[in-house]
């Protein structure tokens, strides 16, 4: 409904990314700048094809040793604020907060190594005391692993809160 410049969205729905959106809120026009106000969910966001179409491509590593991302998460709680007089200043404006969960993959891509050749290399960019060997890497690779936490987007940043991932007798925070 749109009433003095202020258009409200009772329910905006549709997918991203193969996620279910579901959205409330409002888009006020009626000053110099343009205010919008959201709030709602997304469900089921495929990971894989998000970072393909973010990022280009949901494999991360040096030929030796490449990871495949994917899984679902979704977004609950998700709370999106913006102010601009052009669709920059709106887009450098947006900020918001989500409670993400979920599941995440990660695997050994195709053409990579042995994972204790993967494990040994990746100890190697960090140091050796940090002992990042096969049986850690065991607990979070080739495996789906839950993830929960907060997210705040703002300033053109993304920062993860309370974020951990759930492995096979590990947990990463």
């Amino acid at each position: 409904s749109l009433t003095n410049g202020v258009f409200r969205i009772e329910k905006l729905t549709g997918q991203f990314y193969k996620g279910a959106v579901d959205f409330a809120g409002t888009i006020d026009a009626s000053g110099q700048a343009l205010v919008v106000d959201a709030a709602g969910s997304l469900l089921g966001l495929h990971l894989d094809e998000m970072l393909r179409g973010t990022v280009g491509s949901n494999v991360f590593g040096s030929s030796d040793f490449r990871v495949a991302v994917d899984g679902k998460l979704d977004a609950r709680s998700i709370r999106l604020t913006g102010r601009g007089a052009s669709a920059a200043d709106l887009r450098e404006s947006l900020g918001g907060t989500a409670q993400v969960s979920g599941s995440l993959h990660a695997g050994m891509a195709s053409g990579a190594r042995s994972l204790a050749k993967f494990a040994t290399g990746l100890g190697s960019l960090f140091s050796d005391q940090l002992a990042f060997d096969s049986l850690i890497l065991n607990a979070f690779i080739n495996h789906p692993n839950s993830v929960a936490g907060g997210v705040a987007m703002g300033n053109g940043m993304i920062t993860l809160q309370n974020q951990t991932v759930q492995g096979q007798g590990a947990t990463a925070v």
